[in-house]
């Protein structure tokens, strides 16, 4: 079995010297492969040098996250622009980028322009997005229905009804579910137990959110399959047919990578 975690800040673990350690703890998980998001400019040299530490295993993304918007917001995206599209980049998706008003409210405007710029660059380059979309799943789907099906990725950390995965997939866009799925107080379970694993994704958002029983604790891409299990366990489902359909998912997400040799 082969899992793939769609979204983890391994920069952070790259930046501490703990990568490779998580790297091998994934590996002996089945978590062959993981996809790195960056937060702004300062992050992303870390997440291209842990992409490329192990280019068949780890890839890379590119973007502005919502929350690192500043007062130089201009200058940033503009070296991200240009990170992006330089010859033989090696980003296989625009993100992390999207949507919070969780922890701020008042810029919303300018969150909108930002994540429309980005959505743009996707479009141009035919590159999957990864969208946040924290307490601004509406305004989110809002600007990415404007974009009439010329984008696609995925909902990072979805944590929905039906009806809002039905908006989501409608627009040709998979679900992201992480270690938050195992907690009691989330109802995303339920939303699953509807629709299948149709759209599903799988992702640790490392190192935060990580699965019971290990929730208060860093999380790391090996988790993965914590994830899986517990999917596995709810939707009474092999654990074999969870790996196959979710890590099938990712690289139809990826189009840019490839399953490892076995």
């Amino acid at each position: 079995m082969q899992f793939f975690d769609t979204h983890a800040h391994w920069d952070d673990a790259y930046t501490k010297g703990t990568f490779l350690a998580q790297l091998q703890a994934a590996t002996i998980m089945g978590v062959t492969q993981v996809a790195i998001p960056n937060c702004n400019a300062a992050s992303l040299p870390d997440v291209v040098a842990a992409a490329a530490a192990q280019p068949s295993k780890v890839f890379a993304m590119c973007g502005l996250h919502p929350t690192y918007i500043t007062a130089a917001v201009e200058e940033e995206l503009a070296l991200l622009k240009a990170s992006l599209f330089a010859p033989n980049a090696p980003f296989i998706a625009v993100g992390e980028i999207g949507l919070d008003l969780y922890w701020k409210k008042d810029n919303l405007p300018q969150q909108q322009k930002v994540l429309e710029t980005q959505l743009q660059w996707a479009a141009d380059l035919g590159l999957p997005v990864a969208l946040h979309s924290r307490e601004a799943l509406q305004p989110c789907l809002e600007v990415v229905a404007g974009f009439k099906g010329g984008i696609h990725g995925v909902f990072h950390c979805f944590s929905g009804s039906e009806a809002e995965a039905a908006q989501i997939t409608d627009l040709g866009f998979f679900l992201g579910i992480g270690g938050n799925i195992t907690y009691k107080s989330n109802q995303t379970l339920s939303t699953l137990q509807q629709i299948g694993l149709g759209h599903v994704v799988l992702e640790t958002d490392s190192p935060y959110l990580a699965p019971m029983p290990y929730r208060g604790k860093l999380n790391e891409p090996a988790h993965v399959r914590l994830i899986a299990e517990f999917l596995a366990q709810h939707l009474r489902l092999p654990l074999e047919e969870v790996a196959k359909l979710t890590t099938n998912n990712a690289h139809t997400l990826f189009k840019h990578t490839a399953p490892p040799a076995a």
